[in-house]
Order: C-alpha cells, then sequence, then structure tokens
C-alpha cells in the first residue's frame, strides 16, 4: 500500500473489516464513531485522501457510496478445484434431430407451388366462365406468377421476412 499515516490506515482498515463483515461500506456516522470523534468533516478529509491514494472509490451524493479499489488484478485468487464437467453428451445418449431444416424448406417452397398453381388454375376457371373467352383467361392467369416476383422484389428492397404472414398479406391468389 501507498504511504499512509496510521490514522488512514486506521480508517482504511476499519473500511476493508466493515464491508467484508457486513458486506455494504459504513456511512460517515459510523466511521466517525468508530474513530471516536465529533463531525464528518475529518472523516471526508481521510476518505478524500484515500481517494486520491486510488485505494477507495466513492460517488457523491450517496451515505454508502464507499468502494474498495479492486487489488485483486495484482494478486491472483486461488479457488479450489471442487470437480470437472466431461464435455459432450453421456455414454449411451444419441442426438437426434427433430427435423431437418432442409426438409422442411423443401415442404413449405412445395405448399407455396402448390397454392401458386391451385390459384392459377382458380382464376383461370373462374374468368373464363365470366369473361366466356379462354385466351384472356389464360393471359390473366399468367400474369399472377410476375404479380409474386414483384412482390418479392418489394419485400427484399424493404428488408421484410418472408415468413406466413408476410407471405399471406402479399399473396396474388384473391
Amino acid at each position: 500500500m501507498s504511504q499512509l499515516t496510521s490514522r488512514q490506515q486506521q480508517v482504511y482498515d476499519f473500511l476493508a473489516g466493515y464491508i467484508a463483515d457486513q458486506g455494504y461500506p459504513p456511512t460517515l456516522q459510523e466511521i466517525a464513531g468508530h474513530l471516536q470523534v465529533s463531525g464528518n468533516l475529518g472523516v471526508l478529509r481521510h476518505l478524500q485522501v484515500l481517494e486520491r491514494k486510488g485505494l477507495i472509490n466513492r460517488s457523491p451524493g450517496s451515505s454508502r457510496s464507499i468502494v474498495l479499489a479492486d487489488r485483486s488484478r495484482s494478486e491472483p485468487l486461488d479457488l479450489p478445484l471442487v470437480g470437472t464437467v466431461q464435455a459432450g453428451l453421456p455414454q449411451g445418449i444419441k442426438l437426434v434431430p427433430y427435423y431437418e431444416q432442409a426438409d422442411l424448406v423443401a415442404n413449405s417452397t412445395h405448399t407455396v407451388n402448390v397454392a401458386l398453381l391451385q390459384g392459377m388454375v382458380l382464376v383461370l376457371l373462374v374468368l373464363f366462365a365470366f369473361l366466356g373467352c379462354f385466351r384472356a383467361a389464360v393471359i390473366v392467369s399468367l400474369a399472377m406468377p410476375f404479380c409474386a416476383l414483384v412482390a418479392f422484389i418489394g419485400m427484399n428492397r424493404f428488408g421484410i421476412s418472408a415468413n406466413l404472414m408476410s407471405l399471406g398479406g402479399s399473396s396474388p391468389v384473391p
């Protein structure tokens, strides 16, 4: 420790012991009571000196703001070894995936393709039934994949993820 007077050493030792026993720092009145002085001004001056020498840190405005400076960087802490943990799974335990991501993506893509084709066929039939012209119905139905493409380009441009909610909202199927 840096050079401390006997009174400063007494204050520091009291702080360290109090914090170790109570778990929180003492108030100025408690320090003054231990030093057997009547006022807090002398205690404040001792704390200012300890703070200047880097032994404590204080926050203004709090009655219990004294923190002992961290001295553990220079001295390693010796902890007892309690046990070891084996890496990996215990013997006889096998990790089986619940689903494969590739299967999930393939099934989702297949579902989107089927829905798009069903929508095209449904629109084709409805348009043919109302217009009576097969060529006009086919032209409108062939525009549907391009509408989906435009929707995906817009989603990509504006950073919208392709999840069920956004795909349902951008679906060209009526």
